[in-house]
Formats: structure tokens, sequence, C-alpha cells
């Protein structure tokens, strides 16, 4: 057996260049760094040597714990390990930094050997701060959904394992509550540098660019809404958008249930809206469907997008005015209702010169003669 597949796999990969050469002395330091980033990353620490060691191992109830620390025999195995490590900085790391050694193939085996056995009973060890313990809290069912609760947890990731965290969140932002994962996320990639925010806006990007069902691309979008939106790939933003609006198109809304029949993904409209980029294409569809002779499709717009709609186009074009003005005369209560913004005094000029007039002269639909209007 050699030494490469005895060793565990980060631990030969850390080693190899020097041991492949024959500098044993250098894979014996590199081998005892490599533990050392393991003690931070597991720990949440920053330090370094006897202090490290003593502040992630040691006290009674430690960061760290690679025992249930149960019984006498547990306590004890973990005061070994810390003695173990606190032994390879003093006996063996702090020497080979302070004047030169040249040190063999065999004392680098044995050296290497116990270094591996560390690694092994750590990485198996208990801690907060390991990422799926990590991860789990922005799984909880009990996420307060507030931007304080997210920062504070934030605040909990040790900043080397920050990037880490983020990027398995977003892998698995489908597992949890939209909104929480959304205010993590935004919270999270605050804290980052510039170099990892430009990582996790294209590894968002890619989520657009390959979702498939309207699921992925709502956690996608909520992540992305508002100013961080222009953040993405314009690839990724213009194929959503082209998803939000064939959502749209196909929308329809049932004014006695008050329940969506399709579009429901196209509501999502709103996350963006100040970011746009297919505006003429989201105006043409919103007047084909005001056009349209189905009731569902023209109260799908009259109940949400007509603001929208107002934005898009100030000046209506004559064709929506003309069908307008015709339901108008249809007694349609919709239209009449969605229409209501021409009294205010901040409406869209254009609109109200071409219908204010129908809007006032709108006649509600005969009911039919009641009970209550017979007099005997």
């Amino acid at each position: 057996m050699t030494l490469q597949t005895s060793l565990e796999d980060r631990l030969w990969a850390a080693i190899e260049a020097p041991y492949s050469a024959g500098n044993y002395t250098g894979a014996i330091l590199d081998s005892i760094h490599f533990l050392s980033e393991l003690i931070r990353s597991k720990s949440g620490l920053e330090s370094d040597g006897h202090q490290l060691v003593g502040d992630a191992f040691g006290g009674p109830n430690p960061i760290v714990k690679v025992s249930p620390l149960q019984t006498d025999s547990d306590r004890n195995e973990q005061k070994g390990i810390e003695f173990l490590v606190r032994g390879l900085y003093t006996g063996v790391r702090n020497p080979r930094s302070h004047e030169k050694r040249v040190d063999t193939a065999e004392t680098a085996n044995a050296i290497i050997g116990l270094v591996d056995h560390l690694v092994r009973v750590i990485d198996k060890g208990r801690s907060p701060y390991d990422v799926p313990v990590l991860i789990q809290r922005v799984f909880d069912k009990h996420f307060a959904p507030t931007e304080k609760y997210a920062e504070l947890l934030v605040r909990e990731v040790p900043e080397r394992r920050r990037f880490d965290v983020l990027m398995q969140v977003l892998q698995r932002r489908l597992e949890g509550d939209g909104k929480c994962v959304a205010l993590f996320c935004k919270a999270m990639v605050k804290t980052l540098g510039p170099e990892a925010q430009a990582s996790f806006w294209a590894a968002v990007s890619e989520a657009l660019r390959t979702a498939v069902n309207d699921g992925e691309y709502r956690s996608a979008i909520q992540i992305a809404e508002g100013e961080s939106w222009v953040l993405c790939s314009d690839l990724a933003r213009l194929r959503a958008e082209n998803r939000l609006i064939e959502s749209i198109r196909a929308g329809r809304w049932n004014g006695e249930t008050k329940r969506y029949k399709d579009g429901v993904l196209g509501t999502w409209y709103w996350r963006i809206a100040g970011h746009l980029q297919l505006r003429d294409e989201l105006a043409a569809v919103l007047i084909a469907k005001l056009c349209s002779d189905e009731a569902e499709e023209r109260a799908y717009v009259l109940h949400l997008f007509m603001p929208v709609l107002r934005e898009l186009r100030p000046n209506p074009p004559a064709h929506l005015v003309h069908a307008l003005v015709c339901l108008l005369k249809e007694h349609d209560e919709d239209v009449h209702r969605a229409l209501s913004f021409l009294e205010d005094p901040w409406a869209e000029q254009e609109w109200v010169d071409v219908l204010l007039e129908a809007y006032k002269s709108f006649e509600p639909p005969f009911k039919g003669i009641t009970d209550d209007d017979v007099p005997f």
C-alpha cells in the first residue's frame, strides 16, 4: 500500500506536489497546514497554534466534539485529540518552521499518517459550524421571515464558510420557504467580496437559464428580485421574462371563485417590474387579452395589470380604446371598475381624453325584476 492510497483524498492533494518531488519536510508542513485549515473550518475560528487547538477542542463544552462527552472515557478521548494536535504543533511543525530540517520518506510517512488519523477523527466530529448544520438553519420551519433574523443568522456563519453555505442553499432552495431562502441569500451575499458576489449571481443566472418548472423560476426570481435583477446575465433575464410573459398570455381569472385558472407565475412580474427588458412584448400580450372575447382573459389583466399597461402605454392604442369603449357599452362592470382611475387627478391624460366620456356614460347591467321590486 502506498502513502497515496492510505490517505484521505484531500490530504493527499494537499501534500502531493512536495512529497512526489522528494521534499518530505515540505510535505509534513503542508499536512499540518491542511489540518489547521480543517480545524478552522470546523470551528469557525481564525486563530493558530495552541490557541486554535485549545479554543476548538478544550473546555467543558468544546466547539468541535470528537466524542459524546458523556463518560470519563469520552472526555479522555476529547483531551487526547487535543493533546495530539498540540504535540504536532510543538514537536513537529514549530521546529521545522524555525530551522532547516531534511526529513526522510519514512519520517514523513509516519507523521503524515498521524495527521491523516486526526483528519478523519476531526472530520467526524460534531460542530455548530458544520456546513450541513448551518444550512439546516435556513430551512428551519421556525425561521422568522424578517431581514433582521436573516442578518443575525448570517453572522453565525464563519466568514470562510459563507460562500460555500450560500451556494449550497441556492442549490437546495426548493426545499425551503421561498421567502426565507431569499432573505438569507440577500443577507449573505452582502457580506461577500466582489468576486464571490459575481460568482453567486452567475450561479443565479444559471438557475434561471436552466429552470424548467414554475417553482424553479419563482425561487430564483425571488432571490434576484428588485435591484439585484440587473446583476443576472442578459440571457437569463430574457429567458425568465419570456417565461413570465408566456404565463401571462395563458392567464385567466375567475371573478366568482376569485381564483386563477392559469397564469400564476405571470403574477411574479411585479418582482422585476422596474427592470423588465421585454416591455413591448408584455404590452402587446396585455392589450391582446383585453381585446379578447374571453371574459376570464380580460379579467386577468383588469384584476392585476392595468397599472402596468398604463405605464407601458401612457398613450393607449386606438384598437384598445375601441375594445374598452365597446365593453363599457355592453355594461361590463369589471372594465368599469378597472377604469375608475380615470377620475383621479393624476391619471394619464391620454387615457382620460379617450375613455372618460364612455366611462361616465356607463350604465350597470339590468339585473331583472325581483320580488323586492313588486309593491304587492
